[in-house]
């Protein structure tokens, strides 16, 4: 996870395997969804990627750099803390520069991911991830295509699997309500 799901080498571990996620994008574009195509009964124009923490630090990569190769993007709970928000920067740099997005965006976090709330005193899954839908927002993402939720009652470990599902039913038609 470390290697590959990162987009940047640490600067606070030098040495450390990490950045390894524009390489992953790479593989995931060249390599992966083309055999796939070629292997399983497909459609390649409809294809969702599901991801948590780090997964979804890599699916932030995907989204920022190569938006169409996923028709919607779930990210939950999104480590966009990693190297002081450098995810948080390139999309401001986005901002400054909307365009039409060719994906959808759903964005999760459970209420308890807020300073004080989890392991990682400092983070602020929550905070981020609010700034971050702002952002996408700036950038030209339009209102039918990005949607974010906080999940009451749930912190950084239990959301995921209550994020897979309200992922699936978004990505496949059926929005869950809080009470789902």
């Amino acid at each position: 996870r470390n290697r590959d799901y990162t987009p940047s080498p640490r600067s606070d571990l030098p040495g450390e395997a990490y950045g390894g996620a524009p390489a992953m994008r790479r593989f995931i574009a060249e390599q992966l969804l083309p055999c796939l195509g070629r292997q399983y009964r497909i459609n390649m124009q409809d294809k969702t990627f599901i991801g948590h923490s780090y997964g979804a630090l890599l699916g932030t990569e995907l989204l920022l750099n190569s938006p169409q190769l996923f028709e919607r993007h779930v990210l939950s709970s999104p480590s966009l803390w990693f190297e002081r928000g450098l995810m948080l920067r390139r999309a401001e740099t986005l901002a400054s520069h909307p365009k039409p997005w060719p994906t959808q965006v759903l964005l999760l976090a459970g209420a308890g991911e807020r300073p004080g709330r989890r392991r990682e005193m400092g983070d602020d899954i929550v905070g981020d991830l609010q700034r971050f839908e702002q952002l996408l927002r700036r950038a030209g993402m339009q209102t039918r295509q990005l949607s974010a939720q906080v999940v009451a009652d749930e912190d950084h470990l239990s959301v995921a699997p209550s994020a897979y599902t309200r992922g699936l039913r978004w990505a496949f038609g059926r929005m869950p309500s809080d009470k789902d």
